[in-house]
């Protein structure tokens, strides 16, 4: 059959034909291989994902507690009545103070 009888399956020219390996295939070279990674940069990688991770984790603490504080006062300044309204300067710079003390996250 000639490679352009059939497109869909052009791959099977392009298969390896490797005899197998006694004791099978290193995982870790394999990876190494198809990742162009050593374990060094893997460590590498997995505590900057890690360390993101953390960071998101700690962003979205902030912004529920950013959530219901800005609830909390809006509804308190408001007599206690269910109010959907934007805080006031003052308001929301006392929150980010706040949020500086309490979560020692910086807003800025």
């Amino acid at each position: 059959m000639a490679l352009s009888e059939n497109p869909n399956h052009d791959w099977e020219f392009s298969k390896e034909n490797a005899a197998p390996l006694e004791r099978g295939r290193s995982t870790k070279s394999l990876s190494t291989r198809a990742f162009g990674t050593s374990a060094a940069e893997m460590v590498e990688v997995e505590e900057k994902t890690k360390k993101y991770e953390r960071l998101v984790r700690r962003c979205e603490r902030a912004v529920e507690w950013l959530q219901k504080e800005s609830k909390r006062v809006a509804e308190r300044n408001g007599n206690g009545a269910a109010v959907d309204r934007e805080l006031t300067e003052e308001e929301a710079d006392a929150l980010r103070e706040r949020l500086v003390v309490e979560l020692g996250v910086d807003p800025s």
